[in-house]
């Protein structure tokens, strides 16, 4: 089943060119046009993921993120934020109203596209075997910008790189190597993997799920 999207603008046109760029990446993408409406559709369709405008009427997506996070009726759903004001104060209330991305105008379909797909992404215990493969195949590794590793000083970390320009990096208890890692039953890869995905300012945890705790910070 495809990926819901709700898309918010007040502007039809730029609404209908997301919606037609988005669809042709095989996403069902629906529509509001201001704040107010997107409340409802998060209520009544439950969309996978919401990108949303800053700038419109009756409520803007800053006042409308805020209302969503402090409500929790958004039960977690990744959030980017489109603006043409890419100041730092504006992504900064952004991203601590708890903004997953931010885009600024004009920004090609490519940028879109791929931000989408690094927003929903998710790791499915099957895909483990291959990710432990490849991570198999490097040497431990401590270069990850942005991301503390201190707290993980008995783990070994592996850089693996993943389609469409996802970075992951693969923890492994140092007693674990990867191809042992691969053979653990789903509960527990749960307690003995973590695999933390890299976004453009932080590293959120993929693996196991925790989505409401899932940030490591930067």
């Amino acid at each position: 089943m495809p990926k819901t999207i709700l898309c918010v603008d007040d502007d039809k046109q730029i609404r209908d060119l997301i919606q037609s760029h988005l669809e042709a990446k095989g996403y069902r993408v629906i529509t509001s046009s201001d704040g107010w409406d997107c409340l409802r559709e998060i209520i009544v369709k439950k969309p996978d993921l919401i990108l949303m405008d800053v700038n419109m009427p009756k409520l803007d997506g800053l006042n409308t993120l805020d209302m969503l996070k402090m409500t929790r009726i958004d039960n977690h759903i990744p959030i980017i934020l489109v603006s043409g004001e890419g100041d730092r104060e504006t992504i900064t209330k952004a991203a601590k109203l708890g903004a997953d991305d931010f885009l600024v105008k004009p920004f090609s379909f490519e940028e879109l596209a791929a931000r989408v797909a690094a927003q929903l992404f998710a790791i499915h215990f099957n895909l483990l075997p291959e990710l432990l493969n490849q991570a198999g195949k490097l040497s431990p590794s401590t270069n990850f910008p942005g991301l503390d590793l201190s707290k993980y000083h008995d783990w070994q970390a592996y850089a693996v790189p993943y389609q469409s320009g996802i970075e992951l990096c693969v923890l492994l208890p140092k007693t674990l190597n990867p191809k042992t890692a691969a053979a653990l039953t789903e509960g527990e890869a749960c307690h003995q993997i973590v695999i933390l995905q890299k976004m453009r300012t932080h590293w959120r945890c993929s693996w196991p799920h925790v989505r409401a705790a899932s940030s490591a910070a930067a």
